[in-house]
Order: C-alpha cells, then sequence, then structure tokens
C-alpha cells in the first residue's frame, strides 16, 4: 500500500540522515512525503517525522527559513492529533527545537 511505501521510504531516509547522506534522505523523504495522505491519521507519525527528517536536512544545508517551515509544518500536523497536554513531549521525542516546540505548545 502507499502508507506501507511510505513508512519504509521515511525509515531509510531517517538512516540515510544518520549516515550523512543528506541527499538521499531527502529524495527518499520527499517520495514518503509524496505517499503519505495528510488526512489519514495512522500515517500521521510518518508524516510527522517525514517533515521533521526534511526540517534536520534544511537545517544542515543551513537553510534556517526552510528548516523553519517544514518544522512548523511537522509541529501542526501533530497538534492536529495529539491531545494538547500531550504535545510538548510528542514534539520533543521528535527532536523539533525547543523554541519551536514551546511555541505551538502554547497555541
Amino acid at each position: 500500500s502507499p502508507a506501507a511505501l511510505a513508512a519504509a521510504q521515511r525509515g531509510l531516509a531517517d538512516l540515510a540522515l544518520l549516515e550523512r547522506d543528506p541527499a538521499t534522505a531527502e529524495d527518499l523523504y520527499t517520495q514518503a512525503l509524496e505517499q503519505l495522505d495528510p488526512h489519514w491519521v495512522k500515517g500521521l507519525g510518518n508524516r510527522v517525522r517525514t517533515l521533521a527528517g526534511l526540517g534536520r536536512i534544511a537545517e544542515t544545508r543551513g537553510d534556517r527559513t526552510a528548516a523553519r517551515a517544514r518544522y512548523r509544518e511537522a509541529a501542526e500536523s501533530a497538534a492536529a492529533a495529539v491531545p494538547r497536554t500531550a504535545l510538548p513531549d510528542a514534539l520533543r521525542l521528535l527532536g523539533l527545537p525547543e523554541a519551536l516546540t514551546e511555541a505551538v505548545s502554547r497555541r
């Protein structure tokens, strides 16, 4: 299924990022994002992790504007599905910058 393929691509992208191969990671994250239905609750975790991964890639390239945009997308996607009280912990688990985690949590 597209959701299973997206999950696999996201996992491979995470590994590529850990192996310091941002180009491969970006390709895989982008492919995963294209496969994920933004309205399907069961795919939400993968969508948030994929967006956060794209944010990390932008950050390593020094593109703070793109990183901030991706982190915000990830945080807003998480905020749509996670109870307000659990949101700060959920965002920290994703490795989003603490300032963004706090800003989204205050909404």
